[in-house]
């Protein structure tokens, strides 16, 4: 079945509606020899291509994780990769400069927030705001299960907030920047390395194809601009020239590992352990390594940031979004158990939740951060990284992000700095009220302001008349919870599918998450290489890949062609190793040396994942020859001559 590749298609009938296709836009541009390359292309050989470099990033890690039944994220999903979304740099530059006015504003809004003794009217207390903004804004605060209460202090005045922020641009006026995004994300967005591997995937798929668009292309600093940043934002704070900065991870059993590790790798920033961590007599974070302890006074933290910021003495919780639980063990139990905070839960012998520890006043008790910071090797003491934020001795970059990532807060935000200034400024789609959902169902989007990862998003027009009546009664219950939006078309890419033995071309929607850099002078900064484009299953117009969605190459081109830059990433050879990974390295070479059966291919896969900077990107697909093995695909002399190769490029 032939499809109209400018359309995209909506729902299980297909609805038809029309929008612009990137190639047709943009057959004109200066980077025309490029697209009619790509259109003079056999169906057969872009689909190819396209499952040549969905296959290899998917090799170096670069794919999607799931649980399994027993709650690792071991089960793997190649996202795929569909085709190139190209745009010209001014236009995105138009985008850029569009959100500076919200990241300005929300950092102010978080350094009165969190520098107030309270949370109050007066905390939100800027000029841009009315009552009813103020008011709303409070409420949606304290609802927010990311908000800590126990991290005011007045010194927070002056802490430069959102260093690192996504923003999911929704394009579908081609020709004109419309300044429209979903949302932002300010906790812990990832994309820029996703990419820059695709980049070098598709220069080795195909070399001929590369070679016509790279001359238009920056070279690509979103590695550089991620260290400088968070180097610029750590000096602002903490006045200190000695120190350096580095890359914290949620561990090697998170999906999003890999691509923070060869972050880490890039940029030059360690990857650190949080058991090389401690806060020495002064108060200053420091880095356990063979031959020095370096001062830490910047973190590009990766982790949700309770997990860092976790203190029993301070009484700061761990928080996640994970915690469904708690209403029901409030209610059995008659306790008051806090939403989004994690206790410490009692099991049954089926690791189902049965209740929750309490202490000696009979109150629910936090859960214990096992992954912790290490007591100072000379006064034995267990610092507070709380304390070295407060003593403006560290700098975190995540801190209080998650606050105003909720959808309305965006609309607040939005909203007001749009009637206070007439300069483009970043904005969500139009709104739709309440009483007037019904009447506009097919057009609407309704969702859930405080989920991500697609969760809480429903598309009316993609789902059956029944479905939709019970969405509405749900805002109706709840309408001062739901944010209701304008259906935005999103404008479309050509990918190959294959349908039984044939192979056609289909439109696939696609949005832009644009990672911005905003440093301490409330400057924005951006790659041409910092951003994600994500494609939606055909029929939807949801794009994360959570929800069934792939990738596209984002072609961002200049205007004249010049000297062919290349656009791939170099390597930084980390200067400082923490001694735990060291000696996990060395141990690492020593059971691959050694193994014997299938038994502990398991943990040495994320033994090996855990690694990555350390061992290197070009290994990487060795992890394919772990699983081989542990899955009987290969047996163990043909494992022990793969280990052979390792352990040579290792040396």
């Amino acid at each position: 079945m032939k499809h109209n590749l400018n359309c995209l298609y909506l729902g299980k009938d297909l609805k038809e509606i029309p929008t612009q296709n990137y190639f047709s836009v943009f057959q004109n541009s200066p980077i025309n020899n490029f697209i009619q390359s790509y259109m003079k292309m056999s169906p057969e050989e872009i689909y190819e291509m396209q499952n040549v470099i969905t296959d290899s990033h998917a090799e170096h890690e670069m794919n999607f994780q799931v649980r399994d039944e027993s709650g690792l994220y071991s089960k793997i999903v190649a996202t795929p990769f569909h085709g190139f979304a190209p745009l010209p740099k001014d236009y995105v530059c138009s985008l850029v400069k569009s959100t500076q006015p919200v990241l300005h504003m929300t950092r102010r809004l978080l350094q009165k927030l969190y520098s107030s003794s309270e949370l109050s009217l007066n905390s939100l207390d800027i000029p841009e705001l009315n009552e009813n903004d103020k008011k709303e804004l409070i409420s949606i605060i304290k609802h927010n299960i990311y908000y800590e209460p126990k991290y005011h202090n007045p010194v927070l005045k002056d802490y430069p907030f959102l260093c690192v922020v996504g923003f999911d641009s929704a394009i579908q006026n081609l020709e004109k920047p419309e300044h429209i995004f979903f949302e932002l994300n300010a906790g812990t967005p990832c994309g820029i390395e996703d990419q820059s591997q695709l980049f070098q995937r598709f220069s080795e798929a195909s070399p001929l194809l590369y070679n016509q668009i790279a001359p238009y292309l920056d070279k690509d600093i979103s590695h550089q601009l991620l260290k400088n940043t968070i180097d610029s934002c750590a000096l602002n704070w903490t006045k200190q020239t000695d120190g350096i900065s580095v890359v914290l991870s949620p561990g090697p059993y998170n999906p999003a590992h890999p691509e923070i590790a060869n972050l880490a790798l890039k940029s030059g920033m360690p990857l650190v352990k949080m058991q090389d961590l401690y806060i020495d007599s002064e108060g200053y974070l420091r880095l356990i390594t063979d031959n020095d302890h370096p001062k830490i006074t910047g973190i590009y933290n990766r982790k949700e940031e309770s997990f860092f910021t976790y203190s029993q003495e301070l009484q700061i919780p761990l928080r996640s979004p994970f915690t469904q639980i708690n209403e029901e063990l409030s209610r059995n139990f008659n306790l008051d158990l806090k939403e989004g905070i994690l206790y410490s839960y009692q099991y049954d012998q089926n690791n189902q939740i049965i209740g929750v520890d309490l202490n000696e006043d009979g109150e629910p008790k936090f859960q214990i951060l096992f992954d912790s910071i290490a007591h100072d090797p000379q006064t034995q003491q267990l610092g507070s990284i709380m304390q070295a934020i407060w003593n403006k001795k560290l700098f975190v970059s995540n801190l209080g992000g998650r606050v105003f990532d909720d959808k309305r807060a965006f609309r607040i935000i939005a909203n007001a700095l749009q009637k206070a200034t007439n300069n483009p400024t970043a904005h969500p789609p139009h709104s739709i009220p309440v009483e007037q959902l019904a009447a506009n169902i097919q057009s609407a989007v309704v969702k859930a302001p405080d989920l991500s990862g697609g969760a809480g998003v429903t598309i009316m027009a993609q789902i059956d008349e029944r479905d939709q009546q019970e969405v509405l009664s749900e805002v109706i219950k709840k309408p001062e919870y739901f944010e209701i939006q304008q259906l935005t078309k999103l404008a479309v890419i050509t990918s190959m599918h294959k349908q039984d033995d044939d192979i056609n071309a289909r439109p696939l929607p696609v949005d832009w998450r644009l990672i911005i850099f905003f440093g301490p002078d409330n400057d924005v900064q951006f790659s041409t290489h910092s951003c994600l484009v994500r494609t939606a299953p055909f029929g939807s117009i949801k794009t994360n890949t959570s929800a069934g969605g792939g990738y596209a190459l984002a072609l961002i081109f200049n205007s004249h062609k010049h000297e062919n830059l290349n656009v791939s990433n170099f390597q930084v050879n980390p200067k400082y190793i923490g001694v735990s990974r060291q000696k996990q390295l060395q141990k690492l070479i020593k059971d691959l040396k050694e193994v014997e059966s299938i038994e502990n291919i398991e943990h040495l896969i994320y033994e090996f994942r855990d690694l990555i900077d350390l061992i290197g990107n070009n290994n990487i697909t060795f992890l394919q020859h772990m699983r081989s093995y542990q899955q009987s695909k290969i047996n163990l002399t043909e494992f022990k001559k793969n280990v052979e190769e390792l352990n040579l490029s290792m040396n």
